[in-house]
Formats: C-alpha cells, sequence, structure tokens
C-alpha cells in the first residue's frame, strides 16, 4: 500500500481558488491541511512582518467537508485512489495591503484509511486529535 496526496488548486497571480486534495496513492486515506500564510519580498523572501489568515477573505472555507482542530482542517472522510476530497475553500483572497506579497502554503499529511482497527491505530500513531467512528469517518475528539 501506498499513501500519497496531491494539493489541486487554481491560481491566477492573486487568488487562490478551488482547493481541494487528491488521494493520489493506491489506499484509501484520511487526509489533514495546514494553512500557512507568510509575507513575502519581490524576491520571494519571507519577511519579517507577521501573516494570519485574518489578512486573507476566504470563501467557502471548509464547509461540511472538513472541520478545524488544533490548527488543521481534517477532510471528514476517508478518501479513496484518484478521487479528491470536497474543496477546503473555493477562493482566498488578500484583504490587508502593504509592500509585501502573500504567500498561502498548503501543507497536507495523510494516512492509511483502511482496515478499521489498523486505521484506528494509524490515526492515534500519527497523533491526531481524532476520532475514527464506526462507519470510517472522522470526528474531533
Amino acid at each position: 500500500s501506498h499513501v500519497a496526496i496531491e494539493v489541486d488548486e487554481e491560481f491566477d497571480g492573486a487568488t487562490k481558488s478551488d482547493v481541494r486534495i487528491q488521494n493520489t496513492g493506491d489506499i484509501d486515506a484520511y487526509i489533514r491541511v495546514a494553512l500557512v500564510p507568510t509575507w513575502q519580498d519581490d524576491s520571494g523572501n519571507v519577511a519579517a512582518v507577521p501573516a494570519s489568515l485574518a489578512d486573507l477573505e476566504f470563501t467557502d472555507l471548509y464547509g461540511d467537508n472538513w472541520f478545524v482542530k488544533d490548527g488543521y482542517y481534517y477532510c471528514k472522510s476517508p478518501i479513496a485512489p484518484n478521487r479528491y476530497t470536497g474543496y477546503l475553500f473555493t477562493r482566498a483572497a488578500v484583504k490587508t495591503q502593504n509592500d509585501y506579497h502573500m504567500n498561502l502554503q498548503i501543507l497536507c499529511d495523510a494516512i492509511q484509511a483502511k482496515g478499521g482497527t489498523a486505521a484506528e491505530a494509524a490515526v492515534e500513531a500519527a497523533g491526531w486529535p481524532v476520532t475514527v467512528n464506526p462507519d470510517g469517518t472522522l470526528s474531533a475528539n
């Protein structure tokens, strides 16, 4: 079995949109995402200016397919190979203006979601603060 994921997104140079994650592995996977904003100068160097998600205006942030726990966005359902999560958000645009450019990094983790108690053990071993429900979905502890 091989667990692998890839970010699928649109970016027009100013706005990120239609962000979702694809399971590119060969087994069902649980997926979580961290959104990490930074300000950068014209050379791409991180600026010494604090950035936060409050500097962005989101449309449809996490909706019904995701929940938030400890700074991570967790996809509620396991994702089958070659399938996508629901959209994490449909649009993110910068609302704070300064002399820098916003870089919103989308960092993802995935773990195996097959195997009943094996999936529960994988979630626990990974330190994810979630519960694997009897139907295989995730919920916050």
